[in-house]
């Protein structure tokens, strides 16, 4: 079943892709120490790859893992080597209250809609593998405001009618809301923190949804993109809490001795520009 918005899948869902904190039973795994949790989430369209390592049975402040690891995509391999902020796999899976790293491989082309790709590493239990195919992109419908939305006269939500089409390979879809700018009285620009508003969200159908953006009484521009989300993480998700996992269990798209987690993928559409109120350069606006 896809995952609705209401949902604990969505709920989860969001709650990890937001960066927030992602709590989940590992109890089902011994309790070794040294096992790990490995977690990857590949983005459409970007050259990096990203993945999240922790130990859950340690506390915080133990060793990081160690792990290796090694991405192949079509004729070509890419190590993960580079030692990241943690912060930079949040949209990966949450942050979590454990010894984590967060590595990255630099790919030689960008992750592409429908294409699989391979995980492949060791881990100090032993090795782990993983697949993942990418969802194909969403299609946006012709978006009614594209020529601008009417400027509000008080602070407040400011709705955004979103429509679109989604492969069969989406088992989740989000919309994603970037680049905030304000127009200020002075006629200069300033950019607005994006967590003023909580994206991505989690949208309810796979055909059209509304999504609401705050205004301040000033003309503001954004980029919205929806995005497709891959069924290996979907099927995580969905086991959010549960003690033990039931078997048989579904495909989280990665398995390995002494590991647990997902390999999945994401793909968004192309991005949208949306003006609410009169920018000084409407030239730039999506036809």
């Amino acid at each position: 079943m896809r995952a609705r918005a209401g949902s604990s899948v969505a709920t989860v869902a969001a709650v990890a892709l937001s960066g927030c904190e992602l709590v989940r039973s590992l109890d089902p795994l011994e309790a070794h120490p040294d096992v790990v949790v490995v977690l990857g989430m590949l983005v459409g369209g970007e050259r990096e790859a990203r993945i999240l390592a922790s130990h859950p049975h340690r506390v915080e402040f133990e060793p990081k893992p160690r792990i290796t690891a090694t991405l192949q995509g079509p004729g070509w391999t890419a190590d993960f080597t580079e030692d990241l902020p943690r912060g930079d796999c949040e949209d990966v899976g949450g942050r979590w209250n454990a010894p984590s790293k967060c590595i990255g491989a630099i790919l030689p082309e960008p992750i592409a809609a429908g294409v699989t790709y391979e995980l492949s590493g060791t881990a100090p239990l032993g090795s782990f593998s993983g697949q993942a195919t990418m969802p194909m992109g969403p299609e946006l419908v012709h978006p009614a405001f594209a020529l601008g939305i009417p400027a509000q006269d008080s602070t407040g939500p400011v709705d955004v009618p979103l429509s679109y089409r989604v492969e069969a390979d989406a088992g989740m879809v989000l919309a994603d809301v970037r680049d905030f700018v304000e127009l200020q009285p002075d006629g200069t620009k300033e950019e607005r923190d994006r967590n003023s508003w909580p994206f991505p969200e989690v949208l309810a159908s796979f055909e059209a949804d509304t999504i609401a953006v705050l205004q301040y009484r000033r003309p503001l521009r954004f980029v919205v993109t929806v995005v497709s989300v891959g069924w290996a993480y979907v099927n995580f998700a969905e086991f959010h809490g549960a003690d033990p996992l039931p078997e048989p269990w579904p495909d989280f798209g990665l398995t390995g001795e002494g590991v647990f987690g997902y390999f999945a993928g994401r793909t968004p559409s192309r991005p949208i520009e949306v003006h609410v109120g009169l920018f000084d350069d409407p030239d730039v606006i999506d036809p």
